[in-house]
């Protein structure tokens, strides 16, 4: 006979895909409550009470406990079983939202005011070694242009050269030492980048060799003037992105890094792209063609001038060449595709910059918890040095410009003086090494001292700035939580336990929390065994912050015991909940093995002006230990397939929280000790191959139970959820003589035929429906259009369709997942077949349950 292999781990599995993410108070009443959502709709049978011991969250339990399949209630002591009914009549008004206020002074237990210790002041200098060593290569490299001030491009070959060296330093750190990736350092490694590829295109300069009397290196020089206007414009474009990415962190910190950094790639190429395109292609204008020579003393150039002592390069012409005889033009008349191509852009990035850094002091360094003051410290040191040192080298490079023009200007007569011709060679070595900017910045603020982690697992590449901003946040919303569950039991007969004049947040010393139709979810939480201690309870400490895997990006946290999830939503799904909140409740106290997630609370925080929306719900894999696999199914089939990680991609262990490179050799094992990292993966529709195979009662009622929830979210208008299912698979060991074989064989084709070691497959299921608080909305309407006429799709089979159409779907797929023959679906699509291992008669629990797919009609 087969022996049961052990599983190495004892640990769990919890993360849930979530809905789409992140209100004004509004008003819920329970008037509207349907009678057919009443507590007496349905009675728990003892055959389904029974159903439990099967399959049912991997915990202990009797026939007589009714929970199966979704959420399963939390016991708060004895005396606390849960009920098929509402301990206590619905209330008239008990959905009004709740404000209360966060006395930021009064928190003493994480808020109270401490000494700020000596290291958490801000470092300006990290790397003194590192920084003294480009420091004098600078000025050797600026040594060597004064030095020959009388060759043309002493200063352009000195700067450039300064800048190659520079920015392959930061390229070369950055690539060895993996902790430096973490933000914002890849956009600082990015200008370095692009800052060698600038200095590379000014070395091409001396390969045109420009002559303001050939007409030839004009043309030549306006097409390398396209290629250097696209460098520059991206470089300083990736400063621009630094400041909108602190902004939106201050505003919204739970963003996702990895979605912004593809709208700013896309901002970055296609404007400078475009502005590439404008220098290279613009000629006639009356300002001069829009590429061409650049003059670093600011005066225009005269065709008879000698080309020896026209110093500068091709980028934003300096306007048209004065033909002999004729009168040059004065200096803000020759500045028409500079203000355009080079002035305009760098102002505004300017602008933008001090902005977002005054806003930032004023908002980090003001204010928050103390546990997050050296994160907040080290973002204002990060942003410091980097605005600082922009705006110092720009404000000097238009210092020695200026200086540059009006020296030039009084020695007109003497064009080959010494003094003039220094300080061009100083401008010119000062634009082409504006590479060291970024070497500066990088060794200001990473350590070289810190010796690089052997370890394979990643570095949190979100900003540190979210990281802060999230800790504030979440701790805000668990003290709301927990006061509003206090004020609720000690206001229970009142509607409405605070109103409260705005305060201000960020310049006062209270944060407003609401807590909406607080009774409402209180009922559910008491009808599900959660009493309110042991509600607040849960509280006391969070784990595995992370973002979900659904197209969302929800950012999620769970309680210390794993068994609550706290999820940011949008203001439209907590308004959706908030109105179905009361026929919710109704339908979960006369549903009571309903499969749903269970909403135990549903919440906002309005923090530093801006409004923060998160649900409380329970943990559908909270009481089984290991989950190897998880399905998201729909019923749909179009683009259902699970991306699988690939060799070197960065994933997130489903264990331990932590991110790491698939496929590598080094650290596979999570810091706990008892399992090994695995990616976070949840299949979808079309990965499940096989049917559910569980005991046919069993199937039936689950099957019975799905439809009533679906008939409940179609009343609802609500489509786009899903069946959660997570499965437990157990090996076996094979003994040998388990097997027969033919007697009559040949011995020698028995070397051909070999025994299995083990077997393993499903052995326990989970099954919960998420995603329910999307409405058929014209977003919805609009993707479906697209995914239809555009893309072609099967409209019968993508995820976006009517709720009515969705619930049939939906239905018509789990009686193929739980091979239910009676199931009479009249949805028409025609979804793929799944195929039963045991169709050939070899099970002994199941007969005549193959499930025959419905007829497309015509």
């Amino acid at each position: 006979m087969a022996t049961r292999r052990p599983h190495k781990a004892n640990s769990r599995d919890t993360n849930v895909r979530s809905p789409e993410s992140s209100m004004p108070v509004m008003e819920d009443h329970w008037s509207d409550v349907p009678t057919s959502y009443a507590p007496a709709q349905q009675v728990p049978t003892q055959n389904l009470r029974e159903i439990e011991s099967y399959y049912a969250q991997g915990q202990a339990t009797t026939p007589s406990n009714p929970y199966y399949g979704g959420n399963a209630p939390l016991s708060s002591g004895p005396g606390s079983q849960p009920q098929g009914g509402f301990s206590q009549p619905f209330p008239s008004s008990a959905n009004t939202a709740n404000i209360h206020v966060i006395d930021k002074e009064l928190q003493k237990q994480f808020r109270g005011r401490t000494q700020r210790s000596a290291n958490s002041k801000i470092h300006w200098m990290e790397n003194k070694k590192s920084q003294i060593m480009g420091l004098c290569w600078t000025l050797g490299c600026l040594g060597m242009t004064l030095a020959f001030y009388n060759y043309r491009w002493a200063g352009l070959i000195a700067g450039s050269i300064n800048t190659i060296v520079c920015g392959m330093a930061v390229v070369v750190t950055y690539n060895l030492k993996r902790e430096w990736h973490q933000h914002p350092n890849p956009i600082v490694h990015m200008r370095s980048c692009l800052s060698i590829f600038l200095a590379i295109c000014l070395l091409l300069n001396i390969l045109v060799d420009y002559n303001p009397a050939n007409d030839k290196s004009a043309k030549s020089c306006q097409k390398l003037a396209g290629l250097t206007e696209f460098f520059f414009f991206s470089s300083e474009a990736w400063g621009l992105m630094m400041a909108i990415d602190l902004y939106s962190s201050l505003n919204d910190p739970f963003k996702s890094y990895k979605r912004s950094m593809k709208f700013y790639h896309c901002f970055v190429w296609t404007t400078s792209l475009l502005m590439a395109v404008i220098a290279f292609t613009v000629e006639e204008t009356s300002g001069g063609p829009a590429g061409g020579f650049f003059h670093v003393d600011g005066r225009q150039i005269n065709d008879n001038d000698n080309k020896h002592n026209v110093i500068g390069f091709c980028l934003a012409s300096s306007g048209k060449v004065a033909k002999n005889g004729e009168v040059p033009k004065s200096f803000l008349r020759i500045q028409q595709w500079p203000w355009i191509l080079l002035y305009g852009f760098v102002i505004f990035v300017l602008l933008v910059s001090v902005t977002v850094l005054i806003i930032a002091w004023r908002r980090l360094y003001a204010g928050g918890v103390p546990k997050t003051y050296n994160i907040r410290l080290g973002v204002l040191n990060y942003i410091s040095l980097f605005t600082g040192a922009m705006v110092f080298y720009w404000l000097f490079l238009l210092f020695m410009y200026m200086s540059t023009y009006f020296v030039s200007d009084s020695y007109q007569t003497d064009p080959l003086n010494v003094i003039p011709m220094m300080m061009r060679q100083f401008f010119m070595f000062l634009v082409a090494s504006k590479g060291y900017l970024e070497y500066i910045i990088w060794f200001a603020v990473n350590n070289t001292k810190k010796n690089s982690k052997t370890t394979d697992v990643d570095v949190d590449l979100s900003p540190q700035v979210n990281l802060a901003l999230r800790s504030e946040i979440l701790y805000y919303t668990t003290s709301g939580i927990k006061q509003s569950v206090q004020e609720a039991r000690t206001n229970a007969s009142s509607s409405e336990m605070f109103l409260l004049t705005d305060g201000q947040d960020d310049k006062g010393k209270t944060i407003k929390f609401w807590s909406y139709a607080p009774t409402v979810f209180r009922t559910i939480r008491e009808n599900y065994g959660i009493s309110d201690n042991r509600y607040v309870g849960l509280f006391s400490a969070t784990t595995k912050e992370r973002f979900s895997e659904g197209r969302s990006g929800a950012f999620m946290f769970y309680s210390a015991d794993e068994s609550i999830i706290v999820k940011t939503m949008s203001k439209e799904e907590c308004e959706l909940l908030r109105r179905m909140a009361p026929k919710y409740a109704a339908y979960l106290v006369g549903h009571p093995q309903s499969l749903m997630t269970k909403f135990y609370g549903c919440h906002a925080v309005q923090l530093y002006g801006k409004m923060y929306y998160f649900v409380v719900m329970g943990n559908i894999f909270a009481n089984t230990q290991v989950i190897h696999h998880r399905y998201d199914i729909k019923g749909s089939w179009e683009d259902r397939n699970a991306r699988l990680p690939k060799v070197g991609n960065n994933v997130t262990c489903r264990y331990c929280n932590a991110r790491y490179t698939f496929g590598s050799t080094k650290s596979q094992e999570c810091g706990d000790g008892l399992n090994f990292h695995e990616p976070n993966i949840v299949l979808k529709d079309n990965d499940l191959l096989t049917k559910v195979r569980i005991d046919p009662h069993a199937s039936n009622q689950l099957y019975d139970q799905l439809c009533f929830d679906s008939d409940f979210l179609h009343d609802q208008g609500i489509m786009d959820y899903s069946l959660l299912m997570g499965v437990q698979s157990c090996e076996y060991y094979v003994e040998p003589g388990i097997v027969g074989f033919n007697p009559n064989m040949h011995p020698g084709s028995t070397f051909a035929t070999q025994t299995a070691i083990s077997v393993n497959g499903p052995a326990l299921y989970q099954f919960g429906i998420i995603d329910f608080l999307q409405q058929w909305t014209l977003e919805k309407k609009l993707e479906r259009f697209w995914k239809q006429h555009v893309k072609r799709k099967d409209p019968d089979g993508i995820s976006a369709i009517p709720p009515k159409q969705y619930k049939l779907r939906f239905q018509q797929k789990m009686s193929q997942v739980f091979a239910i023959s009676k199931a009479n679906n009249p949805f028409i699509g025609q979804p793929p077949i799944l195929l039963d291992v045991f169709d050939q008669g070899l099970s002994s629990t199941r007969n005549n349950h193959n499930f025959v797919p419905y007829e497309k009609k015509n």
